[in-house]
């Protein structure tokens, strides 16, 4: 059974369905009303200057970043969010539609270098004190200490340019521990977008 939801709405009028439990990310916005504010201003100005296009968040978690751009960007842009982890892909999904957000689609995939699927373990919501720093690789998992819920599932995972995705302004990675496999995976597309 997850931990408890409950809807919270920012100063900024950003809705997040969030869990009832401490968690980092979660926290922040619960205190602020945002995560990462200097990222995010940065990003915001960099779309301010741009025509329009497609917004790309790898690993983008429940949001946090997709959302109040989208918001604020959403007429001149497109958002295609990536998250692989299915309780945290369904908590992404809501907040889109919580914040009625037609902009936005999110894709249950991982990005890497290639398509394959990967047997990996689920993450433990209910001890995970920071749901965005689990990674792929079990290596950056055991060094930061990441619950093992000893539970696998199998998750697909593409590389960005199998999207063929065009006119990408901006992206955005967290990946911990496959930075380098998802760019090695975006190659053309970064090439072609400049």
């Amino acid at each position: 059974m997850l931990p408890e939801l409950r809807i919270y709405t920012t100063k900024d009028d950003v809705k997040y369905v969030l869990f009832e439990q401490p968690e980092v990310i979660s926290d922040e916005i619960r205190k602020n009303g945002t995560w990462n504010e200097p990222g995010l201003d940065l990003c915001s100005k960099v779309l301010a200057k741009s025509p329009g296009g497609r917004v790309i968040d790898i690993g983008a978690g429940f949001g946090s970043f997709t959302i109040p751009l989208a918001i604020k960007h959403g007429e001149r842009f497109i958002f295609s969010s990536f998250e692989p982890l299915n309780v945290i892909n369904q908590q992404l999904n809501a907040n889109i539609l919580l914040n009625n957000l037609e902009n936005v689609r999110a894709y249950p995939f991982g990005l890497c270098e290639k398509n394959t699927l990967v047997d990996a373990p689920v993450l433990d919501v209910h001890s995970s004190s920071n749901h965005g720093s689990y990674s792929f690789d079990m290596k950056t998992n055991v060094s930061r200490g990441m619950p093992n819920t000893g539970v696998n599932e199998v998750y697909e995972f593409r590389s960005l340019d199998s999207f063929r995705f065009a006119n990408v302004k901006l992206v955005k990675v967290s990946a911990p521990g496959m930075e380098l496999r998802v760019l090695q995976g975006a190659l053309e597309t970064l090439a072609q977008s400049n």
